[in-house]
């Protein structure tokens, strides 16, 4: 694994294998839930690392529910600059890649191979040019739904389930209608138009439009983009509007399109007991460690945000083992309040199970500091336990001095008085007794 790296880069590698095998589901749901860099390289590859773990749509999945419960209005829903949208976005980028190759790109080819622009502004070519072009436009937005229902049918479970768990999460605060909106977010929005215009970043098998063409496929994503929101006026463009009729008259169909791939409620993923295979760094753990610094470096505030939740809870030693990941020289870890980088001898250039076997023997201080750490906490809970118990008892007795002042003391019951209150008590009787005598 060694190949073509400097030892510096290969015992970061090391460090990154070490980090994801010891803190493996809290590590990556904190990056999830946490890390806000939107480079879609560096998500692409965290993805590919993580993926065969299994935990990843268990993750994915109770975070988009979070994420809608801390969002204020549907309007703003997945709109954040948070992991869990880069993620999901990812997610999908890896589970269709091949699909979309298969399916998207001959519409691709079609469109490419249309030399002229599909200019459908009466002002600019006129009417008739204009009308015969918008025809050719819906021709085209028509094959594209025809692609995107064989190709949802061909989603793997692991789309599907993610789709399901957008849907009931945004159900259950806003209702099914802007649930299903939100997945066509997801699949129209962040899938299939962007591989449309973009297609290279999501493989280099698919084809690049041409400038000609480019101007086409704005247009047919703008048609699409309007049947999701499903708004009662699609379009603000005069040019646009010839099509309103016939983009309301597909609202329905996409509504029924984005419901049969939002029905699958059984994670598909179960977390195995295989640990990361060193080997797989190979491809991608670079890359992640370019991009965290890259990120840590031109966003340092927002990088040591993300650093304080392992603070937080006490991972000191992570915070250690991961600054010496981003930056061997100290700059970083120093900012986040490191005095030394912490790099642990873990050699991946043995085989697979013999590296796993020696990151094993280092688990035993990762537990015994949990431990330490369950023991400390109960030793605080029986402390305020007992003072707690102290302060009731005091409040309790207290209680019943006052209920006692207040009840008129008779024969052997009565409490003793402090002498300042007789002498008033006595005075009062007397004064009493004089009245009574004048009447």
């Amino acid at each position: 694994m060694s190949d073509n790296l400097s030892r510096d880069d290969f015992r970061r590698i090391s460090t990154l294998w070490r980090i994801c095998q010891t803190y493996d589901y809290f590590f990556v749901k904190t990056v999830v839930r946490e890390y806000t860099d939107d480079n879609p390289e560096f998500w692409d590859n965290f993805v590919k690392l993580v993926y065969e773990r299994g935990i990843l749509c268990e993750i994915l999945g109770n975070e988009l529910k979070t994420e809608v419960e801390y969002t204020l209005s549907e309007t703003q829903l997945f709109r954040s600059n948070k992991g869990v949208t880069y993620v999901a976005a990812a997610m999908c980028r890896r589970l269709t890649e091949d699909l979309l190759v298969e399916y998207i790109n001959p519409l691709l080819e079609e469109i490419n191979s249309y030399t002229e622009p599909l200019e459908i502004d009466n002002s600019k070519v006129g009417d008739e040019k204009a009308k015969k072009n918008i025809e050719i436009v819906i021709n085209y937005v028509n094959k594209l739904f025809d692609t995107v229902t064989t190709l949802s049918k061909k989603f793997c479970p692991e789309l599907t389930y993610i789709f399901t768990k957008v849907r009931l999460a945004v159900k259950e605060r806003y209702g099914d209608e802007e649930a299903l909106k939100i997945v066509g977010a997801f699949v129209f929005l962040r899938l299939i138009n962007p591989v449309l215009l973009t297609p290279l970043k999501f493989s280099s098998k698919l084809t690049k439009p041409s400038p000609s063409s480019l101007r086409s496929l704005i247009i047919v994503t703008k048609i699409t983009q309007s049947c999701v929101n499903q708004s009662s006026t699609p379009f603000q463009e005069k040019y646009m509007l010839p099509i309103t009729e016939y983009a309301l008259g597909k609202y329905s169909f996409v509504t029924n399109l984005l419901d049969s791939v939002s029905k699958n409620e059984v994670n598909p993923q179960h977390p195995l007991t295989t640990l990361i295979k060193p080997s797989l760094l190979k491809e991608t753990g670079m890359v992640i460690i370019q991009n965290f610094n890259k990120f840590a470096s031109s966003n340092l505030e927002k990088f040591k945000s993300f650093c304080d939740f392992f603070k937080r809870r006490g991972h000191t030693q992570l915070i250690e083992e991961f600054s010496y990941l981003i930056d061997p020289t100290g700059k970083i870890g120093q900012s986040l309040g490191v005095q030394e980088n912490k790099v642990l001898g873990v050699v991946l250039d043995q085989p697979d199970d013999q590296c796993i076997r020696n990151l094993i023997q280092s688990f035993d201080k990762i537990i015994e500091g949990y431990q330490q750490r369950i023991l400390k906490s109960r030793e605080e809970i029986i402390e305020l336990q007992t003072d707690v118990r102290k302060r009731k008892d005091a409040v309790a007795s207290r209680a019943s001095q006052i209920d006692a002042l207040n009840k008129e003391p008779s024969g052997d019951d009565k409490l003793s008085v402090p002498p300042q209150m007789e002498r008033k008590r006595t005075i009062f009787k007397r004064g009493n007794s004089l009245n009574r005598g004048q009447n």
